[in-house]
């Protein structure tokens, strides 16, 4: 995976996953990324990123915990 494709999808599975339809799985189909499911997930927490299963979604575990004060 590029750096290119690797921003792409981060930006994609943070900001544009909430709309219908997307997913990880169509994110790396649309970004052309060609390696495995599994190695982008790993090459995701690598960079400091959890994949949701469940949600379909990564959170950047840099980020900590959500503050309830906000």
């Amino acid at each position: 995976m590029s750096e290119a494709q690797y921003r792409c999808l981060v930006a994609y599975m943070m900001y544009w996953s909430e709309w219908e339809g997307c997913s990880l799985d169509r994110a790396i189909k649309e970004i052309g990324i060609v390696i495995s499911r599994e190695d982008v997930i790993h090459e995701l927490f690598r960079a400091g990123y959890d994949y949701d299963p469940q949600l379909d979604r990564i959170r950047n575990t840099q980020d900590g915990p959500e503050d309830p004060s906000r």
